[in-house]
């Protein structure tokens, strides 16, 4: 029997169970996450898009509203046999696979937490490298971030390194301990 031998080829993703449940990230059309994530709840999929309350003043009214704290981007925990189904969205750009589950989940939880805790928060687009800490007291305690500015009160983001964006925060600088 003569001929060339051909190996299988497969994808990484396509070797994994479709029954695994990961994190990934998705890309949505501008101003559409909202939607992109009702459309995700109304499939049974799990969707978490970190928004903050914003306030607009017109002459007659008042008008509050949420905003995205990562404008473009939801964040899913799903089943791999899922992203079928979440492809099949109008409002979606991409799907971004997140190759360190543990980090991203670890960053994410510390966004979350955050958020829940009531501490003032800033959206940061593209965070840049500075020096890693941990809040060791107060209502972030053991959330992890890169330090800002440095003063008597640091600003200290907490961000997704996946996507290079975060939320930013002052916490007194005695309740910071440099990260190795």
């Amino acid at each position: 029997m003569s001929g060339t031998n051909k190996a299988n080829h497969k994808n990484k993703s396509e070797l994994k169970d479709p029954e695994t449940v990961e994190w990934c990230v998705a890309y949505t059309k501008p101003r559409a996450e909202k939607k992109f994530a009702t459309y995700c709840d109304e499939c049974g999929i799990e969707a978490i898009l970190p928004t903050y309350e914003s306030v607009k003043k017109y002459p007659r009214k008042t008008v509050k509203f949420d905003k995205p704290y990562f404008p473009g981007y939801v964040f899913i925990l799903t089943q791999i046999k899922n992203l079928l189904i979440i492809k099949k969205s109008s409002y979606l750009v991409d799907i971004l696979n997140v190759y360190d589950q543990k980090t991203f989940q670890s960053q994410l939880y510390g966004v979350l937490k955050a958020i829940e805790s009531g501490v003032e928060l800033f959206p940061v687009p593209g965070i840049k490298q500075g020096v890693r800490v941990k809040i060791k007291r107060g209502p972030l305690q053991g959330v992890e971030g890169i330090v800002e500015k440095c003063e008597k009160i640091s600003k200290v983001c907490l961000m997704l390194d996946f996507i290079g964006e975060g939320v930013e925060t002052e916490v007194n600088g005695d309740d910071l301990e440099v990260v190795d």
